[in-house]
């Protein structure tokens, strides 16, 4: 028996509450957030991140996506890409690059940008 088979070691197949919970959930909607905000590049938007957190803080967050006019989801993700663009690219002025035909590097953080 393989490790990703869903059956117990009778053979019988193993109820996975999770993947069932998800389904009735889902139900016939498709994830394609790509479509309809565009703010997710490289394709439609079919991976999902599990966050758990308390009911006040979710409602928190609830008002602070309808105040933006998004979905709670659209808003985690517009939210999360930001922070992510700020930790992975460099965000420092352009008059601290040091800027050839060829390459173009940070001074301050020392990434290089092109080239």
């Amino acid at each position: 028996m393989k490790n990703n088979d869903k059956s117990s070691p009778a053979g019988e197949p193993v109820n996975d509450n999770l993947d069932a919970a998800v389904d009735a959930s889902l139900g016939s909607l498709t994830l394609d957030g790509a479509k309809s905000t565009g703010a997710v590049s490289g394709g439609p938007a079919d991976k999902g991140v599990l966050v758990r957190v308390t009911e006040s803080v979710r409602e928190d967050w609830k008002r602070a996506a309808a105040g933006e006019g998004l979905s709670l989801s659209e808003f985690v993700r517009v939210t999360v890409a930001k922070r992510v663009d700020e930790l992975l690219n460099c965000q420092h002025p352009l008059s601290m690059r040091q800027s050839y035909a060829w390459s173009e590097t940070c001074l301050l953080c020392g990434v290089r940008l092109r080239g």
